[in-house]
């Protein structure tokens, strides 16, 4: 994969290494506080069904589909449903995909955005949002911990040109869908395919 756009999903590799910096913004979704992701990357909207079923809540209509995801990984959509999303009393509403292994609550995107003329302004670290002759803005909030060590249950040696499925742990307890990616360090020591 690709940290900078050229081949996700292939086998290019990029000359540099880029630090991802998720945009996270508070918001209220069907009248709930929400974090939610700003992601121009992602063509639609996508909600946990977890949090979908923690929220009031519009029909989930079944449409079941997989997308594929920006590191590659199936994203397993069980159907879709409208969410209403209010920024700073301006409410906008966007038909949201539902997904049962989404990595994060909510991701609000690029249909969202273009929809509703959402400016991301990185310098300022907020996004404003120019909608039905409103005009809010919100700042970017620190994004929730999104990375855990993973640490090997068993101590095992691995031969040279060799491979092997291994166990790992992760601290944290609650999470329902967890993402391995290796550390840089040792993506550019060909540890890890």
């Amino acid at each position: 994969g690709s940290e900078d756009g050229d081949d996700p999903c292939g086998e290019k590799k990029s000359s540099t290494t880029n630090t991802f910096h998720p945009i996270f913004v508070k918001i209220l979704c069907n009248n709930t506080p929400q974090e939610a992701l700003i992601d121009t990357g992602s063509a639609i909207t996508i909600i946990h069904e977890c949090l979908l079923k923690n929220i009031p809540h519009k029909n989930l209509i079944k449409k079941p589909k997989n997308h594929l995801s920006a590191n590659c990984s199936t994203l397993n959509v069980i159907g879709e449903t409208t969410l209403e999303i209010n920024i700073r009393g301006l409410k906008t509403e966007v038909i949201a995909d539902v997904a049962t292994n989404l990595v994060t609550d909510l991701i609000l995107g690029s249909d969202w955005i273009q929809r509703n003329n959402v400016y991301i302004l990185t310098p300022e670290q907020r996004i404003m949002i120019r909608s039905k002759g409103k005009e809010v803005s919100t700042p970017f909030i620190t994004p929730p911990i999104l990375n855990y060590p993973a640490t090997l249950i068993n101590h095992i040696t691995i031969p040279p040109f060799s491979e092997r499925i291994v166990e790992a742990k992760v601290p944290h307890h609650n999470m329902i869908d967890v993402l391995f990616e290796p550390n840089p360090r040792l993506k550019n020591k060909a540890l890890f395919i």
